[in-house]
């Protein structure tokens, strides 16, 4: 074989055409394909063949598995090393270069993940072994499922008549399972080599690394010598392509360096612990690779890799066999101290059973584990679609509701939970205080961790985050369980002499999906979103394993976390830069409405003025606030000015004032300018008094909304004052970025990049009867999708991109991805293949929930 491989590449020359090249190298990889992948002479059984499935006990060695990974990466690599340098070759192809880099950059990420995987192995043996251990090999096990998936669909997408039907793709997903099955079968063969046989497989690769040398040798000599035509940025091309071909060599070094896999799962891991030092150094060269292009790989990586990707998660719900058994729920509640339950069935619908102040009282709903602000996410009417097709009678036969749960008090009761869900493929969500506008705390068969119990607090003046470099300056901050509400974290902050960024309504869960979608309030022209003052995270991840994430300490998932939303890991806790509050605070209340028999017109007058006032607030001062436009009752407001200067305020009101004024027999306006010591009295008095009524719960409703950019509201006032103004249902419009918004955080975070060039964010109901038909729940969804639109329309920014806030969005967004998350949305999908590839943690509209499922 290695003969025939090197009379092969002897026929490569740069002086072929493109197209002999590409022959001749296809040629090679054909022979170098069974140098590169383990054959075992004991494995006898095809995937058609195969009498058993692959089950758990049928899990291959770690360190088997890792070989294979890495034997299977060898040729691809290869593949597209050459690939790049015909691209590269005049006439150079600067699109088929791109298309290659990146599909490189897949492959190096997939080897840097080894070496994440790796390390988490080696802790886990040393740390608790046992359950921890059986989690890592289930996650190997896993990983490499979903990587096998992955690669073979590659050729499905990059044959457009094969990828033109749903048929077609559910053949190919057919195909690869097939293949998965056969992968298992050769790494569990791979146990039975001899020590012959492994020399001899090592001596193949030792001369393969030759032959890679060789051909980078006359790749060099020929195009970089002193005889090369070629320009200085060609010569750039080859010296990547040479310093890609290159990784290959290493993987190669690699390999023939370990020693041959010994039978036991511990005997593995113990292997695998001693080779994380050398393969750390392997990944530290991989990562290098592509440092000119990395910002152009990360952001396509994610994209390219799950573009083939089938929907791979389908989640076990009450009523099947795969559903955990009486006694493993028992046990499983042990193992949480006997938190854990089964909540009611829909039958215990609040106006049969529950006054009717408990139930559209928001801190009673908060309370309950398993109920929600809006009911439709209890019952599931008019949204019974989800992110599969397997429910079961038993499933169904509870709505929303989730099938189990538990009430969380320690990061040991989420690692035990997540693990249990993850054990048993369960539909896991999470819930805080179910301020929830896409149902992503629920859904039907689920199992709910509720966090609302970690409310715990403590004030850190001096912290400094985990794997912070020497000399990091400490700063004051407020350590905070993920239960924490705003109303708790403003009255802590309160007592503490400092402010933090939170939201309007006391019963959100700050700490929660509120900070994990970005978190918009009244401080957001003063201090930005909340993600912004976040430093450090507790959470737990798809393994189960608690982790302190920051800037220093996986930076991918606190990049994630700070905006991404809540699809990659249970958070625990949080800690958040507290900010010294200024010397007082002004609140600006009030209402405007138009009087009976107005002259017509003066609502849509009035309305363009107020939409002109706000770009005029936001330029003179951090004003914040928000204002409910309806054209049925007389507008509510409520305004913050982080200052104690009222005539500051006064003076910034006054081209309103002076306009209604000259209106008056027109219009109906009252304004109020309170003054408070701390925002805590403000918030909890004056300013919650004046939106009383606007905020209601334990009724049936979904929302549509846009970010507004600054240039819209400056330039195109009008325009958006005529869709208020006409406008048959309630606008909510919050004037909560600009300024300090506007700012890029020294850290990135997640949240739409959009949101740094937006001055307001509109959003408006849409809400149906208890007792509405499907077709009227329709009609009410249609309805905000085609109001979402028209907002859009008028809201574009520059590149005309819309956007939206991801907590408070459409539940029907058909470009949700791009309108939620904008341009951080490949490096989301990327952190989402990381530290969450099996799909532990889904929920509608969370990145990668179009591929895994939710």
């Amino acid at each position: 074989m290695t003969t025939k491989v090197t009379k092969e590449l002897n026929k490569l020359s740069v002086k072929d055409s493109d197209a002999s090249l590409a022959q001749h190298f296809a040629t090679v990889v054909l022979l170098l394909r069974p140098l590169l992948s383990p054959t075992p002479s004991t494995s006898t059984s095809s995937p058609s063949t195969s009498s058993s499935p692959v089950t758990t006990s049928s899990i291959p060695p770690t360190l088997t598995l890792l070989r294979t990974e890495l034997l299977s990466l060898l040729p691809l690599l290869s593949r597209e090393a050459t690939s790049l340098s015909l691209a590269l070759k005049p006439p150079i192809s600067l699109a088929a270069a791109q298309g290659t880099l990146v599909k490189i950059g897949e492959l190096v990420n997939k080897v840097a993940f080894w070496r994440t995987v790796v390390e988490d192995t080696g802790t886990a043996k040393s740390a608790l072994r046992g359950e921890l251990l059986t989690a890592s090999i289930d996650f190997l096990t896993s990983y490499h499922t979903l990587l096998q998936h992955s690669l073979s669909s590659l050729p499905l997408l990059l044959s457009p008549a094969s990828s033109a039907t749903l048929a077609s793709r559910k053949s190919a997903r057919d195909q690869i399972l097939a293949l998965t099955g056969a992968v298992w079968e050769t790494a569990e063969a791979a146990k039975g080599t001899s020590e012959s046989e492994w020399e001899a497989e090592k001596k193949e690769w030792r001369g393969t690394r030759g032959l890679l040398e060789d051909w980078k040798g006359e790749v060099e000599d020929d195009l970089l010598g002193e005889e090369s035509e070629l320009s200085d940025e060609e010569k750039k091309g080859v010296h990547r392509a040479v310093r890609v071909v290159g990784l290959a060599e290493e993987l190669l070094e690699y390999l023939v360096g370990m020693d041959k896999p010994e039978g036991g799962i511990e005997k593995q891991v113990d292997g695998i612990s001693d080779d994380v030092g050398r393969l750390s150094e392997l990944a530290d060269d991989v990562a290098g690779v592509l440092d000119e292009d990395e910002e152009t790989v990360e952001q396509s990586l994610g994209e390219l890799f799950f573009s083939s990707l089938p929907t791979l998660t389908q989640y076990c719900l009450i009523g099947q066999k795969c559903y955990p058994t009486h006694s493993e729920i028992s046990a499983f509640n042990h193992s949480v101290h006997g938190r854990a339950f089964i909540p009611p069935t829909p039958d215990y619908f609040c106006e049969k059973t529950q006054p009717t102040s408990d139930c559209t009282n928001a801190t009673w709903r908060d309370d309950q584990p398993w109920l929600l602000q809006y009911v439709e996410f209890e019952t599931g009417l008019g949204i019974g679609e989800t992110g599969q097709t397997n429910e079961t009678e038993a499933s169904v036969g509870r709505g929303r509701v989730p099938a189990l749960a538990v009430a969380v008090e320690t990061a040991q009761d989420v690692s035990n939970a997540v693990r249990f869900a993850r054990r048993h493929s369960l539909r896991l969500r999470v819930k805080n205080t179910g301020h929830d506008f896409l149902g992503r705390s629920s859904d039907v068969g689920s199992f709910t961790i509720s966090t609302h119990l970690l409310t715990q607090t403590e004030f850190v003046p001096k912290f400094v985050p985990e794997g912070a470099p020497k000399g990091y300056a400490p700063v004051k901050a407020l350590w905070a369980g993920s239960g924490v509400q705003v109303l708790q974290l403003y009255e802590t902050a309160d007592k503490l002499g400092v402010i933090i960024p939170g939201g309007v309504s006391g019963t959100v869960g700050a700490t929660g999906g509120f900070l994990l979608g970005g978190g918009h309030g009244p401080f957001g022209p003063l201090h930005g979103l909340l993600v912004d003052s976040v430093l450090q995270f507790t959470v737990v991840d798809s393994l189960g394993f608690v982790r302190t994430v920051s800037e220093f300490s996986h930076p991918d998932l606190f990049t994630a976390l700070r905006g991404g939303g809540g699809g990659f890991g249970v958070v625990v806790d949080v800690v958040i830069k507290t900010h010294e509050p200024p010397a007082g605070f002004v609140g600006i209340l009030g209402e405007f409405g138009v009087k009976e028999g107005a002259p017509e017109g003066e609502w849509t007058n009035v309305v363009r003025e107020w939409v002109k006032l706000q770009p005029q607030l936001s330029a003179a001062a951090p004003f914040a606030g928000y204002s409910y436009v309806t054209t049925t009752m007389p507008t509510p407001f409520a305004y913050i000015l982080p200052s104690n200067d009222v005539e500051l305020a006064k003076a910034s009101f006054k081209p309103f004032t002076d306009y209604v004024a000259a209106h008056a027999d027109a219009l109906e306006f009252n304004i109020t300018f309170v003054e408070e010591d701390t925002w805590f009295k403000l918030w909890a008095g004056p300013f919650t008094t004046a939106l009383e009524g606007t905020d209601a719960v334990g009724l049936n409703l979904l929302v549509g909304s846009r970010l507004i950019p600054k240039t819209v509201v400056e330039d195109d006032g009008d325009a958006l004052a005529d869709w208020l103004s006409t406008s048959p249902v309630p606008s909510i419009v919050h004037l909560v970025a600009g300024r300090a918004v506007s700012e890029k955080p020294a850290f990135p975070t997640s949240v739409n990049p959009l949101w740094r060039e937006a001055l307001l964010h509109i959003d408006f109901p849409g809400a149906w009867a208890f007792n509405a038909t499907d077709a009227q729940v329709q009609g009410v969804r249609d309805f905000l999708v085609q109001h979402t639109l028209a907002l859009g329309q008028i809201a574009q920014f520059g590149n005309g991109a819309q956007a939206a806030y991801s907590s408070e969005s459409c539940y029907d967004e058909a470009s949700w991805q791009d309108v939620l998350y904008g341009e951080t949305y490949s490096s989301l999908l990327a952190a989402k293949f990381k530290w969450d590839p099996t799909g532990v943690f889904s929920a509608r509209h969370y990145p990668g929930s179009e591929f895994i499922g939710y």
